[in-house]
Order: C-alpha cells, then sequence, then structure tokens
C-alpha cells in the first residue's frame, strides 16, 4: 500500500512533466510570439507552481523540450522503417527532422540561451539523430532504392541549412518539401549503381 502511494505521485508528477512540454511544443508551433512560462501553464491546465516544479526558468523548459522532440524523433524512425518501405520512411524522417529545425530556428535567440545552459545537448541530440538516420540510410540502401555512399551527418547538415534559409520567407513550407523532394531525389541517383557494387 506504501509503495503503491509513493508511486502515484512520481506518476502524477512524470505526467504533468509531459504535459507542460507537449504544451509549449504546441505553443511554438502555433508560432504566436514569445513563449511566456503562464501560457505554457494554461495550456498544460496545471499551475505556474507544478511548471516551477519541473522547470526552474524558461531555458530549463526550453533544454527540455528540445531533447525530448530528439528522444522522440529518434524513437520515430523505428517505428516508420516498420510501418513503410524503406524510402518512404526515410523521406518521412526527413520531414519530421526539418519539422524540428523549424521549432528550434524559428525560437532562436531563445534556443540559443537554453541550448547553451545545456552543454551536452548538442552532442547528446546529434548522436541520437544521426543513429535513427543511419539505420534508415542503411535500410534504404540494402534496398537499392538510394546510393551507399550517403552519410547521416551530411543530411542532418544540408536539411538544417536549407531549413535556416527558408525560414520566415513567403512560402516557406513549400520551399522546404521541394528542397527534401530535391535531396532524396539525390540520394535516388545512382542508386543500382552504387546497390551492385
Amino acid at each position: 500500500m506504501l509503495e503503491e502511494s509513493l508511486r502515484r505521485p512520481r506518476a502524477d508528477a512524470e505526467r504533468n512533466r509531459q504535459k507542460l512540454l507537449d504544451a509549449a511544443s504546441a505553443l511554438i508551433k502555433q508560432g504566436k510570439g514569445e513563449l511566456s512560462l503562464a501560457a505554457v501553464a494554461h495550456e498544460a491546465d496545471v499551475g505556474i507552481g507544478t511548471l516551477y516544479r519541473n522547470f526552474h526558468d524558461r531555458d530549463a523548459l526550453l533544454a527540455a523540450l528540445y531533447r525530448s522532440e530528439v528522444e522522440r524523433l529518434h524513437d520515430a524512425a523505428e517505428m516508420l522503417a516498420k510501418d513503410m518501405p524503406p524510402l518512404e520512411a526515410l523521406r518521412a524522417w526527413l520531414g519530421l527532422y526539418a519539422d524540428l529545425m523549424t521549432v528550434k530556428y524559428g525560437l532562436a535567440d531563445a534556443m540559443k540561451s537554453a541550448l547553451k545552459s545545456d552543454a551536452q545537448i548538442f552532442t547528446h541530440s546529434r548522436s541520437r539523430l544521426a543513429a535513427a538516420l543511419s539505420a534508415l540510410l542503411s535500410t534504404a540502401a540494402e534496398a537499392g532504392v538510394i546510393r551507399r555512399d550517403a552519410e547521416a551527418e551530411d543530411l542532418l547538415i544540408a536539411v538544417a541549412a536549407q531549413v535556416s534559409a527558408s525560414i520566415g520567407g513567403a512560402g516557406a513550407g513549400e520551399r522546404r518539401a521541394r528542397l527534401l523532394g530535391l535531396m532524396v531525389d539525390g540520394l535516388r541517383f545512382g542508386a543500382a549503381a552504387t546497390g551492385r557494387g
């Protein structure tokens, strides 16, 4: 009985933490200006005290949100690989990664401050994303639908650069989709030739 009552508060706390992260993510994606902690607490339907018990300031919230989104994207690679053909799984994952970069660049100043406060986040995040993408690239190359010389790190840099270059401009979403399409076409070029090697 005591063990169960101790477990319940931990489960409730974890649920509240996740609600706060989901609320922050939703507000950022709505793009309604600077992210306020009061707005996040309201969106999550919890008190501001609950927010501060989980995240002592906005930097801590944003750093945790970025880590959470990276883990979600890492885990998505395996799910997409199970549910889709290799090329479509790769295309879908690159789109999700572009979404993450859009959020990151959309809150450039706030995210810079938040990520600076968590020095290990860059190394950890890049490693997790590269591992997920490498698995998708390897599966697609083995299926003969993309070339074998594609490197995960190169693609992560290329997608981030194209998002950065097009963010905020007119038709940014359409441009991003076109550029991703061109990138996937580039991966397909020479697939059969490299597949034989």
